[in-house]
Parts: structure tokens; sequence; C-alpha cells
């Protein structure tokens, strides 16, 4: 019986991003995750949150918030679904929502209004889906030779690693002052197929980054110290749309 069962809720709420958890928050909504969220890890937010019993610092984690807000939201019943939902399906004559995923047989649900966030695995919008403007290129490097510094962002002109950030190695125990870096660039869908721009030639760019900050490799002895020396550890690129306002009727779409 629960199979052919459909829920309805007042508000929902479709995203992957803290805008989406906070404003699903802020309006009791039903959240649903059309994807695992894509929030950098170092983003941080510009302006202090006051929800309430929830306050949030300027300068707090984006992740963090939107981790705490969604726990909020699950203990409220209305983040039921998880992040790893596969397809969420509109059908706009019935106000209704059908989610699938690999954890759970497909679950539907209507809705008095709908604010949509994010349009990646939605399909039967009512309008079309926001362009792809460039991508957010971000190189994950674990440092081999040059981890003990006082910097922990550099920046660039270039839209192509346009910062290094530079955070405490999770790799070494101890509560020790070893940094790791990723490099964040702003890509084109050309420049993201071209070898110009791959993560062999970040590589490059960063250790040239770090050399004209002062930055050394491992102490050698006797006042020498090594080559910089970083590996890869994995490429994250994701797609940054275009900023869009629409509504048609109870449907909201805002990914500004």
């Amino acid at each position: 019986m629960l199979r052919n069962y459909i829920y309805n809720y007042n508000n929902v709420v479709i995203g992957n991003n803290l805008n989406a958890v906070l404003h699903a928050y802020k309006t009791n909504s039903l959240l649903i995750n059309n994807t695992v969220a894509c929030i950098f890890p170092l983003d941080a937010i510009d302006d202090e949150i006051n929800l309430g019993h929830l306050n949030f610092i300027a300068g707090a984690k984006k992740i963090e918030v939107a981790e705490r807000l969604s726990h909020e939201l699950a203990m409220m019943g209305m983040n039921p679904l998880g992040t790893k939902n596969e397809s969420v399906r509109l059908r706009l004559d019935e106000n209704e929502i059908s989610v699938t995923s690999n954890f759970f047989r497909r679950v539907k649900l209507r809705f008095s209004n709908l604010t949509i966030f994010d349009t990646e695995n939605v399909s039967g919008l009512p309008f079309e889906a926001p362009k792809t403007s460039e991508y957010r290129v971000l190189d994950w490097f674990n440092v081999r030779s040059g981890m003990k510094h006082d910097n922990w962002i550099l920046n660039d002109d270039s839209k192509f690693v346009e910062k290094i950030h530079f955070y405490i190695s999770p790799r070494i125990l101890g509560d020790k002052p070893y940094k790791d870096l990723v490099a964040e660039s702003y890509l084109n869908e050309d420049q993201l197929r071209s070898v110009d721009y791959t993560d062999s030639i970040v590589r490059l760019k960063v250790i040239n980054m770090m050399k004209h900050a002062g930055i050394k490799g491992s102490s050698n002895g006797g006042g020498t110290f090594l080559p910089l020396k970083i590996e890869l550890d994995k490429r994250d690129v994701l797609p940054l749309k275009k900023p869009t306002f629409m509504k048609y009727n109870n449907i909201t779409l805002d990914t500004r």
C-alpha cells in the first residue's frame, strides 16, 4: 500500500546548495536533494546568519552551516530522502514530484508551492533549464615538499589558478602545521577540454606561484632546501549556472 502512497506538502524545495537548505529551513519546506551537494569546503559565509536559536557568525564554513541545517530539517521530518537521489521528475498537471534512488522505491509527493535552486537531474520543468556559464575547477594536491609556511591563500589576476588555498593536511596525524593545497580556477568548456588547462599545467603554475611567494621545500640541512613537490589527489569540476529567476504559477526557479 505504501508503494502507491502520495505524500502532501505545502512547500517543497529542490536543491543541493546552501541557498536551498537555508530557504527550506526558513520556510519549513520539505527538502529534496537532487544531487550530492557540491559545496567547496573552504567557502565561508560573508554575513552573520541569525535563525533564532541557530546563529552562524560571518566566516563560518558554508558546508558546516548546510550540514547543520540539513540535520535540523531531518530532525523535523523535512529531509527524509537523504542525498543519494538519482532523479526528480515533475508532473505539473498534478503538482506531483516523483523521486527515485538506488536506496529506496520511488517516492511520490504533491506540493502547493515549489522552489527550485538547482535543475541537475530534474525533468519535467515548465521552463528551460539554465545553461552552464563556466566551470569552477578545484585541483586538490598533496604537498610532499613545502608543507610548512605562513601562507593561507595566494591570488593571481588570471582565472586559471585564480587562487591557491592552503589548509592543514588531514594526512598528517596530530596538531602539526603542515599544509596541503587546492588550486581554484574558472574555465569555459573549451578550456576544460584543452591540454593547456589540465591538472599537469595547474601543477606547474602552482609551484611557480609558491616560489614567488617565498615558499621553500623541505629542509635539506645546512640552510638548503629540497625542491617544491606536489602531487595531484583529485580534480573537482563544478558547473556554474547562469543566474536565473523565473516563476511559473506555483513554481519558482532561482539559481542566483
